[in-house]
């Protein structure tokens, strides 16, 4: 494969990834925050995941959504033509499964917890 073909998938790669990136980089840089920072679930996840934290990394990808949309780069693995209506499915999915899976999921992290605290 030429390096030319090469660099080109990566950067599309990269492109694709960026909200997933940039989301995962905002949260450790909300911590230096002095406001209202309450952690989520000190007992499942420890005291270092935090609400401002999660929302900060939500609106960090849905920014950076937002941009890639506006730029339409012809060279993007995806069309972001309806990427607000792929966020309204996502999240109501992502309510449907916490609606559902709670139970199981709250058990399996309190096993997990009980021998391996989260931070340790």
């Amino acid at each position: 494969m030429p390096i030319v073909a090469t660099v080109s998938r990566i950067a599309r790669l990269v492109y694709f990834m960026a909200p997933a990136y940039v989301a995962n980089m905002a949260p450790p840089l909300i911590r230096y925050w002095r406001g209202w920072n309450r952690p989520i679930s000190v007992r499942s996840l420890g005291g270092h995941k935090t609400v401002v934290g999660f929302g900060a990394g939500v609106l960090a990808a849905v920014v950076v959504t937002r941009a890639q949309s506006r730029i339409a780069w012809p060279g993007g693995l995806d069309a972001y033509d309806h990427w607000v209506a792929g966020l309204g499915s996502g999240l109501a999915e992502a309510h449907a499964y916490g609606s559902r899976g709670s139970g199981s999921l709250a058990s399996s992290s309190r096993l997990t917890t009980a021998r391996w605290p989260p931070g340790r």
